[in-house]
């Protein structure tokens, strides 16, 4: 049995539990709330640079193909330089991959679903029964957000270094063919 003064109760066995004060939970809860706002906030950081190695992709095959264009008749393409090109185009087209990949599949679903509610307004729970159940869904969205902002950090970081290897592989087929 639970008590919102703050003080001891006893159970039916005789045995003493904490009372849980409403107070605290609500604020427990605000403070869960902040903390998923910041990582919520950290995980749309992470989306936001695999948007930004896209881009990057983009920028750099079109300076590549205005300049190689630009300067086709000064070039001299070996199979070597041609196959270090294709393979750092190639790895640029993996980090775009990578981010898409990413960016599909790991959505984020947070919030009470429609089932909540309807027991909510079923069941006219106790409000302190109420805060305790919303604190379990806080830690379970706190948890699921931050397993999924960690993983997707690593798939960014992936797709970062095979942009950066990829470019590399390019300019060196470029330079061998001047």
């Amino acid at each position: 049995m639970m008590a919102d003064n703050g003080s001891a109760t006893e159970t039916s066995s005789g045995e003493t539990e904490p009372a849980y004060d409403v107070e605290t939970y609500r604020h427990a809860i605000e403070e869960a709330r902040r903390t998923l706002d910041q990582q919520l906030q950290a995980f749309n950081d992470v989306a936001d640079k695999g948007w930004r190695i896209v881009q990057l992709n983009g920028i750099i095959a079109t300076i590549y193909a205005s300049a190689v264009v630009n300067s086709l008749s000064a070039l001299n393409f070996s199979t070597k330089s041609l196959l270090s090109i294709f393979i750092g185009f190639f790895l640029m087209a993996v980090s775009i991959f990578l981010v898409i990949s990413e960016q599909e599949s790991h959505k984020i679903m947070i919030g009470q679903g429609t089932e909540a509610f309807r027991s909510m307004r079923e069941n006219d729970p106790e409000e302190i029964v109420y805060l305790y159940e919303t604190i379990k869904s806080y830690e379970k969205w706190i948890d699921d957000v931050g397993k999924k902002t960690k993983y997707n950090g690593r798939i960014i970081e992936a797709a970062k270094i095979s942009l950066t290897v990829g470019v590399g592989f390019i300019l060196t087929g470029t330079i061998g063919a001047i």
